[in-house]
């Protein structure tokens, strides 16, 4: 118990009694999947296609409702999106190296990394600026699962603003603690209207008015770490990385942060994770080899662990994205999948079973909402690369 305090301690800053984690929960068996050429054929709907030069820096919505990113053009790289029905959105942003989907329809533009300082701005799918600011740049940005609060983080600034938006425009609110902020700064939103800000050096809860619930200083030297939030709220799933990797459960409410469960990831590798309905956690990018482990955040128990089949091929078989459908199914783009290294997406049934998986051309690359309704497709067209093919999908609901 005292390795795992020292471990919980690290994680997420001092707690003067210890960790009291719960004994670790059994691991549930490893189920090796079978060759994904063998499995059945997964139906995805198209909804549109557009063709684009040289798309990058792509993101879908974690709704759903816009995909947006850069293209190539004559003066440089061109912000585009496009909503769920494949309608494109009007930018009239002009040298924004930055673009971001995000929920509610809303696509956040700005300076990029190379950019010269410029505007940001928040934009809605018929263009209608909601609100705008001057930034440095480069400048990310994270909403809700609705779209109804946003945060804009302005690296060069070193500052967050956080907004509610609403029909008719977006409100900034005052949030203390997102005044000045360290490089490398995330955010996240759970259902209960919490925002989870986390810096190299810190972390903290806002309420759903900007107030500051508690405030973790993180000391020099802590193993790097990833999390996410409970899409109910009130829990954060943590996974250290390095050679003692860990996931470790904490409850958000009160006046700090307190330790659930703990339990050891496989060696190596980098986790990843993704939160789903029922309170549950997926797992991939630990160990050596390609695995999903499905956790449920609450008690830490692993609900299931399946392990992709390596194809052989050129293409090591790597898991790239996960999401959750709402019905509990797990959306899993993977590359590698056969032995011409195509990549595809696998439908994991929610106890874990393979349902179908959809191969993809050579040298596509697979975008997912959040909410497991959409896959997002680019595949190359024709040779040298200079053009690719976008395609939005809706994904079963299972």
């Amino acid at each position: 118990m005292r390795a795992m305090a020292v471990g919980c301690l690290a994680v997420l800053g001092a707690l003067a009694s210890g960790c009291g984690v719960a004994p670790r929960a059994a691991l549930a068996p490893t189920r090796a999947l079978p060759a994904a050429a063998s499995l059945p054929a997964l139906a995805l709907r198209r909804v549109w296609t557009a063709t684009l030069r040289r798309p990058s820096r792509v993101t879908v919505a974690p709704d759903g409702s816009v995909a947006a990113g850069l293209a190539s053009g004559g003066g440089g790289a061109v912000p585009w999106a496009r909503s769920a029905s494949g309608r494109p959105v009007p930018l009239t942003a002009t040298g924004a190296g930055a673009v971001v989907a995000l929920a509610g329809g809303h696509v956040l533009l700005g300076p990029g990394v190379a950019d010269r300082p410029g505007p940001m701005r928040l934009v809605t799918l018929d263009g209608r600026v909601l609100w705008e600011h001057a930034a440095v740049g480069p400048i990310f940005g994270a909403s809700d699962a609705r779209g109804n609060r946003v945060a804009v983080l302005d690296v060069g600034a070193a500052r967050v603003v956080e907004l509610r938006v609403g029909s008719q425009g977006a409100q900034p609110l005052a949030a203390p603690a997102l005044a000045s902020l360290d490089g490398g700064t995330s955010i996240q939103f759970d259902a209960a209207g919490d925002a989870l800000v986390q810096t190299p050096h810190r972390i903290a809860l806002l309420s759903a008015s900007g107030a500051t619930k508690w405030r973790l200083r993180l000391g020099v030297g802590m193993p790097s770490r990833v999390l996410v939030l409970d899409q109910g709220g009130g829990l954060a799933t943590v996974a250290t990385r390095g050679g003692s990797a860990n996931l470790y459960g904490f409850r958000l409410g009160g006046r700090q942060p307190g330790p659930r469960w703990s339990t050891a990831l496989p060696a190596g590798g980098r986790p990843r994770l993704a939160a789903g309905p029922a309170a549950r956690v997926a797992v991939w990018g630990v160990g050596r080899t390609p695995a999903v482990a499905v956790y449920a955040d609450r008690t830490g128990r692993q609900d299931w662990r399946d392990v992709l089949r390596p194809a052989g091929g050129s293409v090591a078989t790597r898991v790239r994205r996960v999401a959750f459908t709402a019905g509990g199914a797990v959306v899993v783009a993977a590359e590698g999948c056969d032995a011409a290294g195509r990549p595809c997406i696998l439908l994991l049934g929610p106890t874990g079973v393979p349902l179908g998986v959809r191969l993809l051309s050579p040298g596509a690359t697979v975008h997912l909402a959040a909410d497991g309704r959409t896959a997002l497709v680019v595949e190359p067209v024709g040779g040298g690369g200079a053009r690719s093919r976008v395609v939005w999908y809706d994904l079963p609901s299972k």
